[in-house]
Order: C-alpha cells, then sequence, then structure tokens
C-alpha cells in the first residue's frame, strides 16, 4: 500500500491535478516505445529457445574429481 499526504492549504484544485496525474498513461516517446518492443521479442524468443528441464544433462557424481571433494566441510 502506498500512503501519501498533501499538504495543500485547502487548495481541492491542487489535490485533483496530483490524483489527475497519477491516474493518466505516461506518455512515451516512439523510440522507447519501439526498443522496448524490440527487448520484450528478445525476451519471448530467449524463453522460448530455453531448452526444458527434462532435456538437460545432470552431474555424473561418479565422474567427479575426488581430490576437489568438499563435501566434508
Amino acid at each position: 500500500m502506498l500512503e501519501v499526504q498533501v499538504k495543500a492549504a485547502n487548495a481541492p484544485r491542487v489535490l485533483a491535478e496530483l490524483i489527475r496525474s497519477t491516474q493518466n498513461e505516461p506518455q512515451v516517446s516512439p523510440e522507447i516505445e519501439a526498443e522496448a518492443r524490440l527487448v520484450r521479442e528478445h525476451q519471448a524468443q530467449a524463453a522460448q529457445d530455453r531448452p526444458s528441464w527434462t532435456t538437460l544433462d545432470t552431474v555424473d557424481f561418479g565422474k567427479l574429481d575426488a581430490e576437489n571433494d568438499w563435501t566434508d566441510v
């Protein structure tokens, strides 16, 4: 929850303008919108190309180096 305290000295117009400014969609430049679209497309493609956890290789504990064993720490 966000709590805001406005001291406007009985000026309801100031409070009304503050509320109106928070409810409008922010104006974003077309360049930023284009870059954001490219980022979203890249993230979607990366998620699609990511292999499933069922196809990932597992660790073969029998092939681990015995001299590099840190299990007793």
